[in-house]
C-alpha cells in the first residue's frame, strides 16, 4: 500500500460534487451542494467562497492558476480571477453539467443538460456553439489546438475541434462520468459507470483500458501525461504510469466523489460525500520519477550514450527526496530522465543511420553483382518503419538481427545483361519449369504471411523468430529454390497461428481472473493485493509475455478463491428431513423428495 498522508481535511458544508487543482498546486476549488465554490490555498486555508443561485455541479482551475470557472444548476457560468474577482458570468440554456478551462485560461467550455457545449473566451465571448445530440456530463480542454472533450450519457467520449466541430468519438460500455487532459500532452483519460477507467491518445485511440470494482467517478492526469488518476465506487483509489502499469492502489475511508491532482502529481485533492475537501501527499510520485530517471540513465549508458548532464540531475533530485522537498525533486528527476531519453534518442538514431547506410551498401553490391537485393530492401523497410513510429529501439534491434542474416547471403551466377552482352537467338517458348510455375502462390503466401506477423508485432507479440524465417524464405526465393521457400514460410505460419493461439488462451484466462476478481470484491473481499497481480498479468498480455499472464491469472484466481471464502458467511446447517408416511417431504416447500437427495429440487433447501 501506498504512504499517503492526508495535508488537510477542509469542511465543505455539504457534499462535494467536484474539485480541480493548479499545476502548482497552490489553489484548490470545490464545488457542493451547499450552492458554494470554495476556494483554498495550499495549506487548506479558506481563500475565498462564491454562493451561486443552486448546487455547483462542476469547477476548473486553469493551470497557471490565474482563472477559475464554475458551472451550477442555476443555468450560469461563472469566471474568476485568481483573488476571486469576477471576470464573468454566461448565461446557459440548461443546467450547466460541466466547464473547463484551457492550461492558460484563454479558452474555456460549458456543457449542458440541454446537450449544448459552448466555447468561450477569457472575456465570456461565445466563440461556437455545438448540438451534441446527447446529455454532456463532463467537459476538459486540452492544450493542444483548443480541443474540447466531452463525456455523455450515451456512454460516448466525444473530441470537438477549436471551432466546436466533432472530430472522432469513442464509444464506452455505459455513461461517462468524467473526463481529463493532458495540460503539456495529447493523451487524454475518462472514467464510467461500466467501471473501466479509459487512457486514448489525440486520435480518439484506446491506449488501453482497467476495470475496477465499481462506477468510476473521477479521473485525473498529470500535466505530461505521465500519471492516470482515478477514484472508483469501490473505495479506492487507482494510480497509473501512462503505459497502463498500476503503481498503487489504495483503500480510502471516505466515498470520494470527485478527484484532481496537481501537475506532477505529488498532491491529491478528493471531494467527499461526507462534505469533506482531503488532500493527500503522494511521495510515491518520487519514487517513481527517481527509477525512471535511473533506468532511462541506465538505458542510455548501454548504448554508449554521454548521459553526464543527466546524472548530474538525478544526483540533485535524489539529495532533495532525502531533505523532503518534494517539488524540487520530482523537478530534477523529471529533467535527468528527460535528458537521458534526450541523448538515447539521438544515440540510436544515430547507430540505425549506421545500420541502414551498412544495407545501401550492400544493396548496390548485389545490384552491381546481378543479384537480387529484395531482401536487404525489405529489412531496410521494417527498420525505417519501426524508427519513422518512434520505436527506436525496436528499429536498432531488428537492423541488428537483419544484418547477421543478411551476411550470409549466399551467391548467386550473374546474368549477362548490357550493351555488351550478345543478343540471343530467338528460340520457341517453352513452359516454366515447375519450380517456376510456384513463384506467383509462393510470394502471395509470403505476402499474407508478413501481414500476419505485423499485426502480431502491432500487439506486442515476440515475432522475431518469425520475422528470420520470413528473411530466409525471401533469400531461398531470390534463389529461385521455391520448395525451400514454401517450407520456410509454412513453418513461420505455424508460429503464427501457435502465438494466436496462445494469445486467445491468456485473454481468455485474464477475463476469467477478472470476473473472479470482481464476485471476490463483490462479497467483501479485500482483493487490493490481488487487484495488483491482476495488473501484472494484464500488462504482461499487452506486452505478449502470454505464458507469463496465464501464470498471474492463475495467481489471481487462486487467491480470489481463497479471499472469498475467508469472508464468506458460515454454511447454514442442513435442514433435517421430515419423514411422513410413505416418501419424506422437504421441510420447507413440503414436496415428495428421495431420502438420498442432497438438496430439494423444487426449493433448493439443503437435505443433508
Amino acid at each position: 500500500m501506498p504512504n499517503l498522508n492526508e495535508a488537510w481535511k477542509y469542511d465543505a458544508e455539504n457534499l462535494v460534487w467536484n474539485v480541480s487543482a493548479s499545476s502548482a498546486g497552490d489553489l484548490f476549488a470545490a464545488g457542493s451542494w451547499d450552492s458554494h465554490v470554495h476556494v483554498m490555498d495550499r495549506k487548506g486555508g479558506s481563500l475565498w467562497k462564491f454562493k451561486a443561485g443552486d448546487f455547483v455541479s462542476s469547477v476548473a482551475v486553469s493551470a497557471d492558476s490565474e482563472t477559475l470557472v464554475a458551472g451550477s444548476y442555476d443555468k450560469m457560468l461563472y469566471a474568476f480571477g485568481r483573488t476571486g474577482k469576477p471576470i464573468f458570468k454566461f448565461k446557459a440554456d440548461s443546467f450547466v453539467r460541466g466547464s473547463a478551462v484551457s492550461p492558460s485560461g484563454d479558452r474555456i467550455t460549458a456543457a449542458t443538460w440541454a446537450g449544448t457545449v459552448f466555447g468561450l473566451d477569457r472575456r465570456g465571448q461565445q466563440l461556437w456553439k455545438t448540438e451534441l445530440g446527447a446529455n454532456p456530463l463532463a467537459v476538459a480542454v486540452a492544450a493542444q489546438n483548443n480541443l474540447t472533450l466531452v463525456g455523455c450519457a450515451d456512454s460516448t467520449i466525444r473530441m470537438l475541434d477549436g471551432s466546436g466541430k466533432e472530430i472522432w468519438k469513442f464509444e464506452t460500455g455505459s455513461a461517462v462520468l468524467s473526463v481529463a487532459a493532458a495540460a503539456r500532452a495529447n493523451v487524454f483519460a475518462a472514467g464510467s459507470t461500466d467501471t473501466h477507467i479509459y487512457l486514448l491518445d489525440g486520435s480518439g485511440k484506446l491506449l488501453w483500458k482497467y476495470r475496477t470494482g465499481g462506477v468510476v467517478r473521477g479521473v485525473a492526469l498529470s500535466d505530461s501525461g505521465d500519471y492516470v488518476l482515478a477514484t472508483s465506487h469501490d473505495r479506492y483509489l487507482y494510480f497509473f504510469e501512462r503505459g497502463g502499469k498500476l503503481l498503487w492502489i489504495s483503500k480510502v475511508a471516505p466515498e470520494v466523489w470527485a478527484i484532481a491532482c496537481s501537475g506532477m502529481c505529488d498532491s491529491i485533492l478528493m471531494g467527499c460525500r461526507d462534505s469533506t475537501v482531503r488532500l493527500l501527499d503522494n511521495p510515491e510520485v518520487v519514487k517513481v520519477q527517481l527509477e525512471a530517471a535511473r533506468l532511462a540513465i541506465q538505458r542510455a549508458e548501454e548504448e554508449g550514450a554521454d548521459a553526464r548532464e543527466a546524472r548530474n540531475a538525478l544526483k540533485q533530485a535524489e539529495g532533495a527526496s532525502e531533505a523532503g522537498n518534494i517539488p524540487e525533486a520530482l523537478g530534477k528527476a523529471e529533467k535527468a530522465r528527460a535528458a537521458a531519453e534526450s541523448v538515447l534518442n539521438s544515440r540510436l538514431s544515430e547507430l540505425i543511420e549506421a545500420k541502414l547506410s551498412g544495407f545501401g551498401r550492400m544493396v548496390a553490391e548485389l545490384k552491381e553483382g546481378r543479384k537480387s537485393p529484395a531482401r536487404v530492401e525489405w529489412a531496410m523497410q521494417r527498420a525505417r518503419k519501426l524508427m519513422e513510429a518512434g520505436r527506436l529501439r525496436k528499429a536498432l534491434e531488428s537492423a541488428r538481427k537483419s544484418e547477421s542474416y543478411l551476411k550470409g547471403l549466399p551467391p548467386e551466377e550473374p546474368r549477362a545483361l548490357g550493351p555488351e552482352a550478345e543478343a540471343p537467338a530467338p528460340v520457341p517458348q517453352k513452359p516454366a519449369p515447375a519450380e517456376d510455375q510456384l513463384r506467383p502462390a509462393v510470394e502471395l503466401e509470403l505476402g499474407n504471411t508478413r501481414a500476419a506477423i505485423a499485426e502480431l508485432e502491432k500487439a506486442g507479440a515476440d515475432v522475431d523468430e518469425a520475422v528470420a524465417l520470413l528473411e530466409k524464405a525471401q533469400g531461398a526465393i531470390d534463389r529461385k529454390d521455391f520448395f525451400v521457400a514454401a517450407e520456410f514460410i509454412s513453418t513461420a505460419g505455424k508460429q503464427v497461428q501457435s502465438i494466436r493461439k496462445r494469445r486467445e488462451d491468456a485473454r481468455a484466462r485474464i477475463a476469467e481472473a477478472e470476473k473472479a476478481l470482481g464476485e471476490a470484491r463483490s462479497a467483501g473481499a479485500d482483493v487490493s493485493a490481488v487487484q495488483t497481480t491482476l495488473k501484472m498479468g494484464q500488462d504482461a498480455l499487452e506486452a505478449g509475455e502470454y505464458e507469463l499472464a496465464q501464470d498471474y491469472a492463475g495467481q489471481v484466481l487462486a487467491k480470489s478463491s481463497e479471499e472469498q471464502k475467508r469472508t464468506a458467511p458460515p454454511a447454514a446447517k442442513a435442514a433435517p428431513i421430515v419423514k411422513a408416511e410413505g416418501a419424506p417431504k422437504c421441510p420447507s416447500c413440503g414436496k415428495k423428495v428421495k431420502a438420498q437427495w442432497k438438496s430439494c429440487p423444487f426449493c433448493r433447501t439443503r437435505l443433508k
